[in-house]
């Protein structure tokens, strides 16, 4: 790895890892905006849930206490066969069909949050729970599962830290059956694993910072912050995809 990608790597997982300490999901959005320009589609998949997983545990470790298994378990289910399913998908498609698809789910999801703070919410049941496992394993496709899991766990868990615990003990689950998908693809070389072990220190380091501020959050500062990201991002994404002729 060349020095100017060594530094890219290094500033974008650094961004990634803050949104993720931030707002308890999303590292896997500004990674999957803007990793691939650099390193493909595939590889930047494989150095994401990498990341993701290391992060999600980190973050369970602090918050374990507050994990309710029956709530979670129902999404968990729904999840991995999904993700097993559209996981393959991923192999096929373009990058003009990943950007736009990544691109639509951003925007869907910031107008959710959006009505969250008009009070529209989703309730906690198995359907809502099946529903929202579904969505995630689709979107875990694309490297971006953190969305429909995030805004579901937002309407169903009032406290920020019980939040942020069921999300990541259902992230963990559902990211550990993701990277087997992608060794048993083949999609895990020593060559991703050099670059995701350099990622993964850089997330750590810039958890703790980001976690502290996520603490002192309070439910609506939050939602805003989460909206504004997913708007930036869907922007970016589309803008640079065509203002630069596409991911490589």
């Amino acid at each position: 790895m060349g020095l100017e990608a060594f530094v890219f790597l290094i500033l974008i997982v650094g961004l990634s890892a803050f949104v993720q300490g931030l707002t308890g999901f999303g590292i896997g959005i500004p990674m999957m905006l803007f990793l691939p320009y650099v390193f493909g589609y595939q590889t930047s998949v494989a150095i994401t849930v990498i990341c993701a997983l290391v992060m999600s545990g980190v973050l369970l470790f602090k918050t374990r206490e507050n994990v309710e298994i029956k709530k979670i378990l129902p999404v968990v289910i729904p999840v991995v066969i999904v993700e097993m399913i559209s996981t393959y998908f991923l192999f096929v498609l373009n990058d003009h069909g990943l950007t736009i698809a990544i691109v639509i789910m951003l925007l869907l999801f910031a107008g959710l949050f959006l009505l969250s703070q008009r009070k529209w919410q989703m309730k906690a049941s198995v359907p809502n729970s099946i529903l929202a496992g579904c969505a995630t394993g689709l979107c875990n496709m694309l490297g971006i599962g953190g969305p429909p899991l995030g805004y579901y766990y937002h309407s169903i868990f009032e406290d920020n830290i019980r939040y942020l615990a069921n999300l990541q003990a259902t992230l963990l689950i559902t990211l550990a059956i993701l990277l087997i998908q992608h060794i048993i693809e083949g999609n895990i070389t020593l060559v991703t694993l050099e670059y995701s072990a350099i990622a993964s220190v850089v997330c750590v380091i810039v958890l703790f910072p980001a976690l502290k501020i996520f603490k002192k959050l309070d439910r609506s500062n939050l939602t805003k912050i989460i909206i504004v990201f997913l708007i930036v991002m869907a922007v970016f994404k589309l803008v640079g995809f065509y203002w630069l002729g596409g991911a490589k």
